[in-house]
């Protein structure tokens, strides 16, 4: 199994992860708290789960490609940054915004789901 199969296996384990601690928060949220905070929380830890998404469309992409140049993969990368950021902030200025979510539950659910990253990166899925 090459590098980037294990690398696209991981993030899809990541996303896995992701989707469950998304649900979970929403689910505390909404039993300890009311159904806008366990909404909130769900989907701040969505918002996790759409980068992870975002990561397995980039590392499928430079998988498939052929004869790629380590300046190609550089500029790949720098945009699959660039585009994480962006959907990031897009969201979450949605979510506040024009959603009106509750900000607590929300940054709760989003920091959940990015220990999914720690998860995947200091163990061995």
């Amino acid at each position: 199994m090459s590098y980037s199969d294990k690398a696209l296996r991981g993030a899809r384990r990541q996303l896995q992860i992701q989707l469950g601690l998304a649900l979970l928060a929403g689910l505390v949220f909404t039993v300890m708290h009311s159904v806008q905070a366990g909404g909130a929380a769900l989907f701040g830890g969505l918002i996790a789960a759409a980068n992870s998404v975002l990561e397995i469309w980039y590392l499928r992409r430079t998988h498939t490609a052929t004869g790629v140049s380590a300046e190609r993969t550089m500029r790949l990368l720098y945009r699959y940054a660039a585009e994480r950021f962006a959907t990031t902030v897009a969201l979450f200025a949605i979510s506040l915004g024009l959603m009106k979510l509750l900000p607590l539950p929300l940054v709760l659910g989003f920091i959940l789901g990015q220990l999914a990253i720690g998860v995947r990166w200091f163990s061995k899925i």
